[in-house]
Parts: structure tokens; sequence; C-alpha cells
């Protein structure tokens, strides 16, 4: 019995990914916007660019677009892109990275993209999405 436990968990343990490490990280932070990416060991990467936006006299909020990428366990890329806004958050559009060569400049070109989602203007509400911007101090 304690021959099949240890098996089992060395088992695991030789089956468990590894670690994912943080390959780029950018940042770059103004008072009226920010833009940031992040990519990761596994394929996943997220760009996001905001701006401040006037709303009224008295209300600011914060406009957001960017996408993000993953990949699933099967080794398939999937990109949403996004905007987030005084209207919500709303993906633009899902679709699937179907094949990707890189040239000789070392730059990645894309082949083919399946369109998965082609969301209707349906919109979803951020609760508390928009701050008021009157008591900064």
């Amino acid at each position: 019995m304690k021959v099949i436990i240890v098996l089992a968990v060395l088992f695991a343990v030789a089956s468990a990914r590894p670690d994912v490490e943080t390959v780029r990280q950018d940042s770059f932070v103004q008072p009226d916007g920010f833009k940031f990416g992040v990519e990761t060991s596994d394929g996943s990467k997220h760009d996001a660019e905001g701006q401040l936006k006037a709303l009224d006299k008295d209300h600011v909020g914060i406009a957001v677009h960017g996408s993000y990428q993953f990949v699933d366990k099967d080794g398939h890329a999937y990109v949403v892109n996004y905007v987030a806004d005084e209207n919500g958050y709303r993906a633009q559009d899902l679709y699937e990275i179907c094949g990707i060569i890189e040239d000789e400049m070392d730059s990645k070109l894309v082949l083919k993209q399946t369109y998965l989602l082609r969301p209707s203007p349906t919109r979803v509400k951020s609760r508390d999405f928009m701050a008021k911007y009157d008591d900064l101090e």
C-alpha cells in the first residue's frame, strides 16, 4: 500500500507543470493615463492602455482598451481584445491563433486567425467602475 502511495506522489510531482516566469513587463504611468504589458513563459500576454475621461463636471472615469492572450492545455493560443469604459467591459472579439511563423528579424506573423466569438453589442456594467473624482486629496 505504501508503495502505491509513494508511486502516486512521484507521478504527481513528475507530471507537474513547470513554474511560470515573467519574460516581459512594461509599465508607463502618467497623471492622465497608463500603458502596461506583461508576458509569461507559458505564452500568456496582457497589454492595455488607459486614459482618464471626463464624464461630466464632477466625475472622471478611465477608458481602457487592450488584449490578453492565453494558451489552453492543448496548446491552442487564444486572444481577446476588449474595451472597458463608462459603458462597462466589452470583449470586442475572441479568436484562436491557428499558425504563427517567425521571420528573419524575429517578429511574429499571424498566418490565420479563426474568429470564435463576435459578440453582439450587449453591455456588461461593471459595479463601481467609475469613481467620483471630487476628493482625491
